[in-house]
């Protein structure tokens, strides 16, 4: 299904940027994080809510985007804090 790769696909682009920029402080991975992810996090949120509309809730992906949905407050942290762990130390605590 095409809507599930996009998803997955746009799940992984925040997760490249960590991976690039993990050997740098944390001033300096905070500014790319803003900089760089928080405009494909942002356009993520848009394109989750549009998809959330628009699939069935209890389907497959309708149920991995109502999870997605419920722990945003954890993907938008590495974001907003300086010398905050990266997404995968995030969502997994």
């Amino acid at each position: 299904m095409i809507a599930c790769r996009l998803t997955v696909q746009r799940i992984g682009a925040p997760y490249r940027i960590e991976a690039d920029i993990h050997s740098l402080g944390p001033a300096d991975r905070l500014t790319e994080m803003q900089g760089r992810s928080a405009p494909i996090i942002r356009d993520f949120k848009a394109w989750l809510i549009l998809q959330c509309a628009r699939v069935a809730r209890k389907s497959p992906l309708g149920e991995a985007l109502a999870y997605i949905t419920k722990y945003w407050g954890q993907c938008r942290r590495p974001m907003q804090v300086l010398g905050s762990s990266e997404f995968s130390e995030r969502l997994i605590s």
